[in-house]
C-alpha cells in the first residue's frame, strides 16, 4: 500500500518507480498500461515474498477493477497468489483478509455472468437490441452501470489493519511526530515500552486516509489499533494513562505481559501545543461576507493565535508580545480595540460549526479545552458540543 518503501537496490529502476508508473497511468485512464506496469512489477518483484505478494494485490485489485469479467476472473488468481504466500508465511490473520475479498468478487463475477447470460438469451429469442432498450452494455454485454470491483483504499486500509498485531497510525514517525497528539500519544507507549508498528499516514494517498478513518469511525490521528480493532486515540490513551489503567486496558484489549518492555524515549523534538486556531486563524477570519476580508489582515491572525494561547487578562503583555512580532510599537490600547471589531467575525464562525481543513471543527477539536479562545467569546466549549436542533 505504501509503494515508497518497496525499492529495490542495485539497479537504475526500482520497484516503487514501476508502481508509481502503474498509478500514474490509472489516474490518467490508461487502463491497459497501468496493467502492464503491475505485470512488470510482479517480474521485478520475484524472490521478495513480502513484495511479490503485495504487487499480487495491487494488481489483483485494478483488474477487479476492470469491466470485462474475464480480467475480473483473472484479478481473483492473482488474489489467490498473495493469500498463497501469506499461507506459507505464517499470516493467517493477512490469508482471512484476501480470502474473505476473494470470496465477494467471485460472487461479483457470478452476478455479472447470471446478469450477462440473462441478457444474451433474452436478445437471442426476442431478437431485439439491448442498446435501443437503453439497458446500455459494453461489448462485454456487462452493464455499465454494474457494481464496481471492491474498494482498493478500503481493502488496502483494512489490511494494514490488521497487518500487525498494535499497529499505530500517526502523522509523522516516533523520531520524527509531525503534531502535538502523535507525540504525546507515542511517549505514552514508549514510556510503556509497548511494542508497536507505526504508520505515518502523511505519506498515504488521501483516500486511503479517509478510509482509515472510516473503517474506525473516527475522524482524527493518531489512531491505536489492537488485533484489528480500533482502541483509541489520544484522547482515551492519555485518558487511561492518568488513571494508571492504561496497561491493563491494553491487556485486556489483547496484547500478552511480553508486549511491554523497557521503557525508551525514541523522540526529543518539542512540538508545542497552540491549538486548532493557530493553523486556522485565517479560516476564522475569513468567516464574514467579502466585504469584511478586506478588512481583515496577517495582523489580525496573529493576534487570535495569540488570544488562543493566552487570553485577554494582560493585554500590555499582549502588546509587547505583538510589538516584537510586528517590529513595531503595539498598544494595549490598539489590540484590545481591534479585537473588539473581529470578535463578531470569529465567534459566528466558531459557533456555525464550520469543519475546518484538518477535519474537525472548533467543538470537535482534541485540543479545544487548551484553547483559550472560548472563554473569551462567551460560551461554553461543552455547550458548543450538544447538537442544534431544527424547528419542524
Amino acid at each position: 500500500c505504501d509503494v515508497r518503501k518497496m525499492e529495490s537496490g542495485g539497479g537504475s529502476i526500482t520497484l516503487k518507480d514501476i508502481l508509481l508508473s502503474a498509478d500514474d497511468h490509472w489516474r490518467k485512464g490508461d487502463k491497459d498500461k497501468c496493467i502492464k506496469a503491475y505485470e512488470d512489477a510482479l517480474e521485478f518483484a520475484k524472490g521478495d515474498e513480502e513484495k511479490e505478494a503485495m504487487v499480487h494485490m495491487g494488481l489483483g485489485f485494478a483488474l477487479l477493477r476492470m469491466p470485462e469479467v474475464r480480467l475480473k476472473k483473472k484479478g481473483i488468481l492473482h488474489l489467490l497468489g498473495a493469500k498463497s504466500i501469506a499461507d506459507k508465511r505464517g499470516e493467517e490473520a493477512q490469508a482471512v483478509f484476501v480470502q474473505d475479498i476473494i470470496a465477494k468478487a467471485s460472487a461479483q463475477v457470478k452476478t455479472l455472468e447470471l446478469k450477462s447470460g440473462g441478457a444474451k438469451e433474452m436478445q437471442r429469442v426476442s431478437g431485439s437490441d439491448e442498446r435501443k432498450s437503453g439497458n446500455e452494455t459494453n461489448e462485454t454485454g456487462i452493464d455499465k452501470g454494474g457494481a464496481e470491483g471492491p474498494d482498493a483504499y478500503s481493502s488496502c486500509a483494512k489490511g494494514l489493519i490488521i497487518k500487525y498485531k498494535v499497529m499505530l497510525f500517526m502523522k509523522g514517525t516516533p523520531t520524527q511526530p509531525e503534531c502535538i497528539h502523535s507525540l504525546k500519544t507515542v511517549k505514552i507507549l514508549d514510556a510503556l515500552g509497548l511494542d508497536f508498528y507505526p504508520y505515518n499516514v502523511m505519506k498515504a494517498h488521501p483516500k486511503l486516509q479517509a478510509a482509515i478513518k472510516q473503517i474506525g469511525k473516527w475522524p482524527f490521528f493518531p489512531q491505536l489499533y489492537v488485533n484489528g480493532k480500533l482502541f483509541g486515540g489520544r484522547d482515551v490513551i492519555e485518558g487511561l494513562n492518568d488513571d494508571e489503567e492504561l496497561v491493563e486496558a491494553l491487556k485486556k484489549a489483547g496484547i500478552p505481559s511480553e508486549g511491554f518492555g523497557d521503557p525508551r524515549e525514541r523522540c526529543t523534538t518539542d512540538i508545542t501545543a497552540p491549538g486548532c486556531v493557530s493553523g486556522h486563524a485565517k479560516e476564522l477570519l475569513g468567516a464574514a461576507a467579502a466585504g469584511d476580508q478586506a478588512l481583515l489582515s496577517d495582523e489580525d491572525s496573529d493576534l487570535l493565535v495569540l488570544i488562543s494561547k493566552e487570553g485577554t487578562g494582560d493585554w500590555k503583555a499582549l502588546a509587547k508580545t505583538l510589538s516584537k512580532k510586528f517590529s513595531r510599537k503595539v498598544t494595549s490600547k490598539e489590540i484590545r480595540k481591534r479585537w473588539r471589531e473581529i470578535k463578531p467575525i470569529i465567534k459566528q464562525k466558531v459557533e456555525s460549526k464550520a469543519e475546518m481543513k484538518c477535519g474537525h471543527s472548533c467543538f470537535t477539536c482534541p485540543t479545544r479545552h487548551e484553547c483559550k479562545l472560548h472563554d473569551e467569546l462567551d460560551h461554553d466549549i461543552e455547550d458548543l458540543a450538544v447538537p442544534t436542533t431544527t424547528p419542524k
